[in-house]
């Protein structure tokens, strides 16, 4: 817990935070008085939408349901609102194409990417849809740009040290939520780049949970040394009222967050 992140929570105490703790909408708190622990409250959130999630009666009856944005809230709400799901394209790593990913998107249908490790290397399209990762999948040499929503992935870089792995932009809000940017260290040998892992130009759009993160070690733990982990900006908010939760990035070049936008 040297950096974290706790939000519309109900707990009785937080005991011990190390470097840079945060709790917003968390009820019933007994903050910690120990000298030296650093920890921040925020009594209520003031723009949250839960992740969206899956429910299913049946093999043949799985959707997704995401709930509806709420302001000004406290503790935990289990009874959101909730909006069914436009029809969505399950995709398998090794087998799905990005252009059937695209295309699907172009249809007004939603996305659900099964675990495992994609290598679609080019663009995917964004235009107000969900792109809904299961058990955390990687996209490696992919890069999205556009506006929408985005839950529950790894965003791998190539080697292509000019690009913004996730673009989003003005032409609508945003929502992410457990997405997670990685530049550097993969496999060992493999050095990714990037100009920039995220850039959010959309107004209103809302982040929750992104790690930008430029790796300074391969899988195996041998070093890449942070000179070769090669991000210019972790995050490049552009956008007006972006709400951002738990936003961390680490050993980026130029700026780990560069916050252009007001309010």
């Amino acid at each position: 817990q040297q950096q974290f992140l706790c939000r519309n929570t109900e707990m009785t105490a937080y005991k011990n935070p190390n470097w840079n703790a945060v709790l917003v909408g968390c009820s019933a708190v007994d903050p910690p008085t120990s000298e030296g622990h650093y920890l921040t409250q925020v009594p209520r959130t003031p723009r949250v939408a839960e992740k969206p999630y899956l429910v299913g009666t049946g093999p043949q009856d799985i959707k997704i349901y995401k709930p509806t944005l709420q302001t000004d809230r406290k503790g935990v709400d289990n009874t959101p609102p909730l909006e069914k799901t436009t029809p969505y394209l399950l995709a398998v790593a090794n087998k799905t194409t990005l252009q059937e990913i695209n295309d699907a998107f172009k249809q007004g249908h939603d996305v659900l990417l099964t675990p495992g490790t994609y290598q679609l290397e080019g663009t995917i399209i964004l235009s107000g849809q969900l792109l809904f990762g299961l058990g955390v999948p990687r996209l490696i040499n992919t890069t999205i740009k556009g506006h929408g929503s985005i839950c529950g992935i790894i965003v791998q870089a190539g080697t292509d040290d000019t690009q913004t792995l996730v673009n989003l932009s003005k032409d609508g809000p945003s929502m992410l939520w457990d997405v997670y940017c990685r530049v550097g260290g993969g496999e060992t040998g493999e050095v990714g780049k990037a100009k920039t892992m995220i850039q959010c130009a959309g107004d209103n759009s809302i982040l929750d949970n992104v790690w930008c993160w430029a790796a300074d070690h391969y899988a195996d733990g041998s070093y890449t040394f942070w000179e070769n982990a090669a991000c210019d900006v972790g995050v490049h908010v552009k956008g007006d009222n972006v709400t951002a939760f738990g936003l961390f990035a680490e050993h980026n070049h130029g700026y780990n967050v560069l916050w252009e936008g007001n309010n």
